[in-house]
């Protein structure tokens, strides 16, 4: 993450704190009524007072780690029969009904970075890839499956190709949200682009928003490394005519809007626009006259 403060002024008078608003006890309470239909003798309360009195002088990253530590401390021991107790204490999938802008609640992160941190091995890691399968359609699973990318990138993209293919929308997104090469508060991977737009290949036409804003972003972010590719990739599917026309506009716009803003001429020339345009002024009248 670029920056660690999440409180900012709203209006000069509140502030706002992301972090607050995202681990505070109502949510960490979310967690806790989960664990608690699946963990014999274990105390809601507790679990929710120690882990918000723990959150105390500590950034939103840190307070993730806090809730993974205690998630150590209530799960089995065993990776496996953890990762079965997790299912049993998510809540139910996001309504897959929506096209947009349901993106669940953050506290379920928790469990995302716990199979991240016990699962990205040699051991475990088909184990944490089918868990991040279900997690993510309580909330994305688009910071955590980066450590297995990196971890052994062909292994990962085989699920991630099988999962554009799903018929959940949050499933399809995750492909695309989290291969992206540059994901804010998600560091980097330097996988090779064109491994990465394959991938897309199969979900540049979806008929959900969610997906197709990913996309973008996606093809946004490798725009400020390989502009052409960019452009070739958005050529090549243009002429295939898999998309709806304005959903294909809306995906042009936001993929392109680094370049656009850069004045990137190849750029400005596949949206139409030239720099040897000619023109001429005729029948030009001039007036002296003052208003």
């Amino acid at each position: 993450m670029a920056r660690t403060d999440t409180s900012y002024s709203l209006d000069n008078q509140k502030r706002f704190s992301l972090k607050d608003h995202l681990f505070n006890k109502d949510t960490v309470s979310l967690l806790a009524s989960g664990l608690s239909r699946v963990l014999d003798n274990f105390d809601e309360h507790t679990f929710t007072t120690k882990a918000v009195r723990a959150f105390e002088g500590k950034e939103l990253k840190e307070r993730i780690g806090v809730l993974v530590d205690y998630l150590a401390k209530v799960l089995s021991d065993d990776f496996e029969i953890a990762c079965r107790q997790i299912l049993i204490a998510l809540p139910e999938p996001l309504d897959p009904a929506k096209s947009d802008n349901d993106f669940g609640s953050f506290i379920y992160e928790a469990y995302n970075s716990y199979i991240a941190k016990h699962g990205c091995n040699d051991r475990y890691f088909d184990i944490a890839m089918q868990m991040f399968y279900e997690t993510t359609k309580r909330f994305s699973a688009e910071f955590a499956i980066r450590y297995f990318i990196r971890f052994d990138e062909d292994r990962a993209f085989a699920y991630l190709r099988e999962w554009t293919e799903s018929d959940n929308y949050h499933v399809r997104r995750l492909v695309s949200e989290g291969s992206r090469p540059r994901l804010p508060w998600g560091g980097t991977i330097n996988t090779d682009h064109s491994k990465i737009i394959r991938l897309l290949d199969r979900l540049y036409y979806d008929e959900t928003r969610y997906v197709v804003r990913s996309v973008a972003n996606n093809l946004n972010d490798i725009s400020k490394i390989d502009p052409l590719l960019i452009l070739t990739t958005l050529k090549r599917w243009k002429k295939a005519k898999k998309h709806q026309v304005k959903e294909f506009a809306y995906l042009e716009r936001h993929a392109l809007r680094t370049l656009i803003k850069s004045d990137h001429e190849p750029t400005l020339e596949y949206l139409g626009y030239r720099k040897d345009v000619s023109c001429s002024i005729r029948d030009f009248t001039h007036h002296d006259e003052v208003l």
